[in-house]
């Protein structure tokens, strides 16, 4: 662990340095920054939050939640919050989050610590086309809780569909949110055609009954 945390601090370090200038951070496919801090310039409208909800992740070296929200702004799109809230007597810090599933969506990232003793993420990086992640060097221990994790994107709708990971020596995941295209569902469009569909018989048999 030592030698690990010697090999990435000067990694950090300089990513703090290319980044800490501005707040606005967007995160492209293939690239990792260190996330904005909020409050700042660039930092999402909070907006109003459409729906929250705690997954429970417990694994064999560290038992941690994941307190997610989302966060609709003015102008209709979409803002994900986590924060990884870690219970007493776990044995290992947490030392990544990663979330999923953001394909074909843009992404800024950014964090807000709401208490003192907030863990800051040192990086954020996605990897692939649906995985967005961050990083704390040291993790995040037993009994705390990270700073506020904002993934911004241009999406408008979404589900509870998506994956949340927790990451150490242990992986432990579970169900959260995701961004989705504002495509209804096939349950829905089904449920729809139905509705339609009864509307038109009913409309024929009272035509029928006029004439």
């Amino acid at each position: 662990m030592k030698r690990l945390m010697a090999l990435l601090l000067p990694v950090v370090i300089g990513m703090w340095l290319l980044g800490s200038g501005a707040s606005a951070t967007p995160l492209p496919v293939g690239g990792s920054v260190f996330p904005g801090a909020c409050p700042g310039a660039g930092c999402p409208d909070p907006g109003t939050v459409l729906a929250s909800g705690t997954t429970h992740i417990p694994t064999a070296t560290f038992d941690a939640d994941v307190y997610a929200e989302v966060h609709q702004e003015a102008g209709g799109t979409l803002d994900f919050y986590y924060q990884v809230q870690t219970h007493n007597g776990s044995v290992d810090p947490v030392g990544r989050l990663s979330t999923s599933a953001f394909s074909n969506f843009t992404t800024d990232v950014f964090y807000k610590s709401i208490g003192v003793n907030d863990v800051a993420p040192d990086s954020a990086d996605r990897t692939t086309n649906a995985v967005v992640g961050f990083s704390f060097l040291l993790g995040v221990p037993g009994g705390s809780q990270s700073a506020l994790l904002i993934v911004k994107t241009n999406a408008t709708a979404f589900d509870d569909r998506g994956t949340v990971a927790l990451i150490d020596r242990s992986v432990g995941s579970g169900l959260s949110f995701e961004p989705i295209s504002g495509v209804p569902e096939p349950t829905s469009i089904f449920l729809l055609g139905g509705l339609v569909s009864g509307l038109a018989v009913l409309l024929r048999r009272r035509l029928r009954g006029t004439l």
